[in-house]
Order: structure tokens, then sequence, then C-alpha cells
């Protein structure tokens, strides 16, 4: 080697030697701040350098107002940190304020309290002090709740620029406001740039009122403001809360590669234009509700998605193509103007809508829009929904499997074979020019968030019945010793409950073989149901005992979340010598996404069967559905079902009625819905009764009256959502 190669390599060799010295003289200057209380905290803030870690002892830090501030750099970012990951619990009315720049959040748990403000956790500490180059990673916000449903607030509030939210893990969210916004509403927060990757965003039930969304980028008032905000590979899972998961207020983001699974609600491209969704997988798994995307505004793009067994109607179909408002304002309806639907999978889905919310104010149909190389495949007759002049849309070389898609100018393509490849989803074993593409890979649930802190179960194992003989104590008893998804048998008796039944949890009480068990409550109701109860009642005969008091009472002194009621077998009768309450009521703070009846017997009966009506709850109402079959009502004075809600917005579920193959004889007032979405009167036998008052809310679901029989009982009366008459479908 010559020497001037030598002295070359030498001089490559000091200076790499040199540059480890700075790197390490530079970690040996970094220190770890570990506090034990706020004033520690406090204290040690303002000491803080790039590199330093601010670490929280584990324990639990109860009614803490945190803030984090500081500078950072790109290569020596300062963390605030947990001790030990998820073992640092927020608890308490607590809150975090972020400020500065290149900091790190990471490995706090959230849970148990509520934030005073309503910003949980805010990505500024004023309106002059912002965080940019922060990232926000592993860590957990899990029920963090406001005790009443209306009172609003947001997890994570994205201000600044450059932010990163990564593989946290977000559920439990039931009061109003999103669980994460972007906001833009300051010239240091436009054109951001954030990115919201491989979060685990989970349960969120039915809000039962506007304000449920699980995201959302901007408001109306910024909305013609570029956010430049990426949400990528993150998993969505049972988010519910309204029809809208991630609500797009903004323009120019990018929503791809993410999972939606068994999640209400879809993809709504609300304000703003020039936003992608791509590359994205729908699961509905045939759940009510499952929404795709939702098209609104100029320039919006929709490519490479897939979506299966999706069975949301309208706005919420699989596909949803809007009609806009004439020179709308901002917070409307603008008109879908070169839209771009391709190469998309849509298998086994209930509705595309085209033309979705005609009427007289939304009365510009979508124009220079191509739906084009899609795939659809649908059971659903009548899967093609158009509501106005869809000469705006171009449809080219999509592919179906029957004539139901002939709106959309398919091939039909008969007996079309599909088969699951490795990541899971279905192609055709014929090549077609059309579809999603194959080199889709759907990200794991178990590579969103982060694997410290467990995701809720899918589904619990069914257990054996546990028998309960004949009185109320083995009952309690058993109730008390109950794990959700257990099975109460009762043998034949009457129980009389000195207290109610609660129920919290998935349970199960039903009448053995043969046996006709009686439950009758003494002082109160006989069941109160608390949120997360999935309750099935079979073969049971409950007797009111109580004059005023209803015999199943939803409770709660805060809106936790919804429950469920399953009715089936069931006869009810009253005992009390002046009986007017309900068999069910609601309180104002609980919430039911469903309550399915099915062969119910009730007679002589003074007061209302079903009271829901959601009056003078200002929008809110008290259950998303209300469907009951085979069922026979008898000498009743109140109404069957008082049910509804008042207002007529738009970004709900519900609420939606169903009463059909049924007797009703001698019944006083069959129904009073008020703001009703959805409503099947169908195959009913209806004696010697009173009239049926409903009142439409918006178009949505059908509103069918068929095959009944009316034998001295006037006609219902409908009214529309504008006061109009309407008329019904028949079908």
């Amino acid at each position: 080697m010559s020497d001037v190669k030598i002295k070359l390599a030498s001089s490559f060799v000091f200076i790499c030697c040199l540059a480890l010295q700075v790197l390490f003289v530079k970690d040996a200057l970094a220190k770890d701040y570990l506090v034990n209380n706020l004033q520690e905290y406090k204290d040690s803030l303002p000491k803080l350098k790039p590199g330093d870690h601010l670490v929280l002892a584990d324990g639990v830090w109860r009614d803490v107002k945190l803030v984090f501030e500081g500078k950072g750099t790109e290569e020596q970012p300062i963390y605030l940190r947990a001790e030990t990951s998820g073992q640092v619990q927020i608890s308490g009315v607590s809150n975090l304020r972020i400020a500065g720049e290149h900091l790190v959040v990471k490995g706090l748990v959230f849970k148990d309290g509520y934030s005073p403000t309503r910003e949980l956790i805010s990505f500024r500490k004023n309106k002059k002090h912002y965080a940019n180059h922060v990232r926000f990673t592993e860590n957990v916000v899990d029920a963090f709740n406001k005790p009443n449903r209306q009172d609003e607030d947001s997890w994570i509030v994205l201000h600044g620029k450059n932010n990163r939210v990564d593989h946290n893990h977000i559920v439990g969210k039931t009061n109003k406001g999103p669980s994460l916004i972007v906001r833009l509403n300051a010239k240091q927060s436009e054109e951001n740039h954030h990115l919201i990757d491989h979060n685990y965003f989970g349960h969120r039930p039915t809000l039962g009122g506007n304000g449920g969304e699980t995201m959302r980028i901007g408001v109306s008032q910024t909305s013609r403001i570029s956010s430049y905000t990426k949400i990528f590979r993150n998993y969505f899972e049972h988010c519910n809360g309204e029809v809208e998961i991630i609500s797009n207020k903004s323009e120019r983001n990018t929503i791809t590669e993410n999972v939606f699974y068994e999640s209400k609600g879809s993809v709504v491209f609300r304000h703003g234009g020039h936003n992608t969704v791509s590359r994205n997988i729908f699961f509905g798994n045939g759940v009510d509700d499952t929404g795709g995307v939702r098209v609104i505004n100029n320039d919006q793009k929709v490519f490479d998605n897939y979506f299966e067994g999706l069975k949301g109607q309208k706005f919420n179909a699989g596909l949803t193509i809007m009609n806009g408002v004439p020179n709308s304002p901002e917070n409307r309806y603008h008109q879908v103007d070169g839209g771009v639907i391709r190469n998309n999978s849509f298998y086994d889905i209930a509705h595309i809508g085209l033309g979705v919310g005609s009427d007289q104010e939304r009365s510009a149909p979508p124009i220079n829009t191509r739906f084009a190389n899609n795939i659809v495949t649908s059971k659903n007759p009548q899967l093609v929904g158009v509501f106005d002049d869809i000469s705006g849309i171009a449809f080219e070389d999509n592919v179906a499997d029957n004539k139901n898609a002939s709106t959309l100018k398919a091939k039909v393509v008969k007996n079309l074979k599909l088969k699951r490849a490795e990541n899971g989803l279905l192609y055709p074993t014929k090549k077609l020019n059309a579809g999603a593409p194959k080199d889709l890979k759907p990200l794991r649930r178990h590579e969103s968030g982060m694997s410290w802190y467990p995701k809720p179960k899918r589904s619990e194992p069914v257990r054996p019945a546990t028998a309960v003989n004949g009185n109320a104590s083995a009952l309690i008893r058993a109730l008390e010793l109950a794990s959700t998804g257990d099975i109460l048998e009762l043998s034949a008796g009457t129980y009389d409950l000195p207290s109610p039944l609660k129920v919290s949890d998935k349970l199960t009480i039903k009448a053995a073989v043969g046996d006709k068990p009686v439950i009758r409550a003494i002082n109160g109701p006989a069941i109160e149901l608390f949120a997360g109860a999935e309750l099935h009642l079979n073969g049971v005969r409950f007797e009111q005992a109580n004059p005023v008091l209803p015999v199943i009472f939803a409770a709660g002194y805060k809106y936790d979340g919804k429950y469920s009621l399953t009715l089936e077998n069931i006869e009810a009768s009253s005992i009390a010598k002046e009986s007017n309450g309900p068999f069910l009521s609601s309180s104002a703070t609980s919430f039911a996404d469903a309550i399915r009846v099915k062969g119910l017997n009730v007679e002589k009966w003074k007061g209302a069967v079903f009271d829901l009506s959601g009056q003078g709850l200002n929008g809110w109402y008290l259950a998303d559905r209300l469907h009951i079959s085979d069922s026979t009502f008898s000498q009743v004075s109140g109404p069957i079902v008082d049910f509804g809600r008042d207002g007529r917005d738009e970004s709900t579920f519900g609420p939606l009625f169903k009463l059909v193959d049924s007797k009703i004889e001698q019944v006083k007032n069959v129904a009073k819905l008020s703001g009703i979405d959805g409503f099947e009167f169908a195959d009913n036998n209806v004696i010697d009764s009173g009239q049926i008052d409903v009142q439409q809310r918006v178009l949505g679901y059908p509103f069918v009256m068929s095959g009944n029989i009316f034998e001295n009982t006037p006609k219902a009366g409908v009214i529309g959502r504008d006061g109009d008459t309407f008329n019904f479908v028949k079908e």
C-alpha cells in the first residue's frame, strides 16, 4: 500500500473514532430525571436538555395537569416516559399539554378519570406555544370519559406541524367528541404533514348523537385549508360512535392501508377536496350499519380498496356518492365534482348509493366523476340505489356477478369464482382487469398498538348452564358468582326479588326446559341494566308488583357505553291494583344499540310497554333500534311503544323501529314514534285499537307498512320530516 493510501486510511479511522467519541460524550451528558410527584416534575422540567429523559415513577398519578415543554433535536429528542411502560397510570381529573420541538411521550396509561378541559392530550401549551416534530407513541387512553355523554372533549388533539401519533391503544370513548382531532385553526397548524400510524382504535360504543367520530381532520370553517395529514396502517375495531368513523374536513389528506373491522360507519369526505382513500381493508362480517366510503366535494379519489361483508345502506353504504347543495356554505354539502372511484373490490355488500340525500336543498347531482374497473358482488336485488340524475358519473369496465349491478354498466360474470389468497382477501380465480390489487398487505391486529396492553377478546367461549332452583336467594347468589357469558337456567317457581338484579356483562337468564319461572319485583325494578350489559331473557314470566316502577330499567349515573337486550318467549302482566309503570324504561344516561323482542306476550297493562321516548334530550336518544316480532299485546292502556328522538341530525344510525307478525288487541295507543328514521309495520293483526302516530326524521331507511289487517282500528297517522304527509312504501 502506498504512503498516500495509508495516510488516507489513517485519517478516515481517526475521523470515525472522533465521531464516536462525540456521540459518546453527548450520550454521557444526557440525564434521566426520575420524579415521584408533581412538584418534582415541575422542578425538573426547566433542566431538560436534548437527549434527557423525564421519567415518571411507576404508580398512579392522580389529578395532575402536566405540561411537557422543551426543545430537543432530531438526533436527540427529549423524552417524557414511564419508568416502566404501562405501569404509570394518569387518572382522576388530569390532562397533558405538549409544546416545543423534537419531544417524545411514551408508555403512559390514561385511565379512570376525565379531562378538566376539552383537550385531554393537546399538542400545544396555549395559542402561542405549539408542538412540532413531536412523537406520541406506545401510550394508552382507555375510557377516560367525562361523566355526561353530552359533555364534549377530545382525547388527542394535534396542533402544530410534523407530529406523529403511533402505536397507541385508544379505546372506550363514550362522551361527545372525536377520539382524535387534527386542528388547522391557526397558521402554525396548516399544511402540517402529521402522521397517524399503527394505532389500535378499539371499541367506541354508539353515542346516540352527533360528535361520535373516532377521528376528525379539520372542521368545516377550515375545510379549504390543506392539511397533508397521513392516516396510515391503523386498526379500527368496533368503532361505532356515529356514521362517520373518520370525518375528513380539510384538503390533501391520505387515508391508506388501514383496516376497519366490524366498525359501524364510514370513512367520509365530509368537507374539503383533493383527498385520497386507497389500499384500505373493510371487513363488515355482515354486521348491520358497517359502511365503506362516502364521497362529497371535489377531486376525491377512492382506489385500490377492499370491501367485504358491509351491510350499511344509503348514507352508510359500501360506497355512497352524495348529492350536493348548489353554492353550498362550508358546513353543508358541496357537489361531487371530479371524483375517481377505481380498482376497488366490493364483495357481498348490501348497497351502493348514487345521488344520496337528494332533496330540495341537496339538488346538485355528481358531475365529472368516474367509476371504473371495480368488482361488485351482492345478493341484494336492490343493490344500487339511484336518487337523482347520475349522468355525470361515467361507468367503465366494471365487473359484477349478477344483473343487480346493471346501473353500474358492469360486465356480468355469472358464477364468478373467488378464492382467498395468502393475505386473507378474496380474488377472482379468473384474471380480470378490475378490483383491488393482489399486493395488499392487511395490517394484522397485533401489529397495531403495543404488546404490553391487551386488546379486547373478540368472543367468549360457551359455558354450560348454571341451574337455579326455585327461589330468589339462589338467583341472587348465582348472579353474584356469574362471569361474562354465563347462562343461568331457572327452574319453576316464583322469584320474589327484594332488590333489582344488576347486570353489566354478557348474561343469559332462561327457563329450564318445560318450566315457566316467575320473576316478581317487590321494591323496585326486577332488573337494572348498565353499560356493557348484553342480556338475553328466554322463557320467563314477569309480574309487575310496583305500581309506578318499570320491570326492566336501563340505569347509569353517567353514560359509560351501550347495552343490549334480547327478549324471547317472555310473558308480562301487572298484579298491582293501580299500575301505570312501563315494562321497560331508560334513564337519560343510558343507551341501547339494540332491543330485540320475539314472542313477548303482554296482557292487562296500564302503562307503556316500552318507554324510550327521548323527548327533551335535545336530539339525543335512548336506543338505536327496537325490533319486535311474533308478539301479542292485549288490553294495554299506554302505548306499546313510546320511542324516538328530537331533531333531524344525520350523524346517527337510528332510531329504527320494527313491529311485525304480531297480534294487537284492545290497545289504546299502538305506538307513539317521533323522529324515527326507519319504520316497518308489517303482517300484524290489529283489532279494536287506537292509532299509530309516526313522525319521520330524515330520508334514510324505508318506511314500510304492508300485509296488516285492521279491524275497528284507524289507519296510521304519518308526518314527514318537514311536517308534510308521508306515504308508506308498500312491499
